[in-house]
């Protein structure tokens, strides 16, 4: 056992994340453990780890700012938000 002995944590991962926030060949390796459903409702059950599973997936797109660090696919910058 590990970290709060939680056993599905491994501290001898190596990220293989793309630009930032996108599941590389690592992540995708790993079988994802939690019944996320069990926390609420509203959240989707989904068979990989992460927000995003890899560069086919563009859900982000549609409420995302680019930042100066990361490009989200955005047609707008953070910067420009109205919010920031």
């Amino acid at each position: 056992m590990n970290a709060a002995g939680n056993a599905n944590n491994d501290f001898n991962f190596v990220s293989s994340l793309i630009s930032l926030f996108i599941n590389g060949s690592n992540e995708t390796a790993v079988t994802p453990v939690a019944n996320i459903t069990s926390f609420s409702p509203d959240f989707l059950q989904v068979d990989y780890i992460g927000a995003v599973r890899d560069i086919n997936d563009l859900w982000y797109q549609s409420w995302s700012c680019n930042a100066s660090y990361a490009d989200f696919g955005s047609l707008q910058t953070c910067a420009a938000s109205p919010v920031s």
